[in-house]
C-alpha cells in the first residue's frame, strides 16, 4: 500500500507527463498549420487519407510496442488528434 507522500509524488508525476502531452500536443498542431499553408499555397487537398491510415497504423504499433494492448484506444486518440488536424 502506498502512503499520502507518495501518492502526492505520483500525482506530481501524472501532472508533469500531462504538461508534455500538451506542450507535444502544441507543438504538433503547430507544424499541422505549416503543411496546411503549404497546401492551400499549393492547391492541394487538405485530407490526406492514405497518410491518415498511414499515422494510426504507425502509432498503434507504436503503442503495442510500448506495452499497450488497447488497440481501440490508440486509435481513438489519433483519430482525435488527426481530426483536429483537419479542421479548417
Amino acid at each position: 500500500m502506498i502512503k499520502e507522500d507518495e501518492l502526492k509524488k505520483l500525482r506530481t508525476q501524472i501532472d508533469s507527463v500531462d504538461e508534455q502531452i500538451i506542450v507535444a500536443i502544441v507543438k504538433r498542431l503547430e507544424y499541422v498549420k505549416i503543411i496546411q499553408d503549404y497546401k492551400r499555397k499549393n492547391n492541394l487537398s487538405r485530407i490526406d487519407k492514405k497518410r491518415e491510415k498511414e499515422i494510426l497504423s504507425n502509432r498503434i504499433e507504436s503503442f503495442k510496442r510500448r506495452g499497450m494492448k488497447d488497440k481501440k484506444f490508440a486509435k481513438e486518440i489519433f483519430r482525435k488528434i488527426i481530426g483536429k488536424s483537419i479542421e479548417k
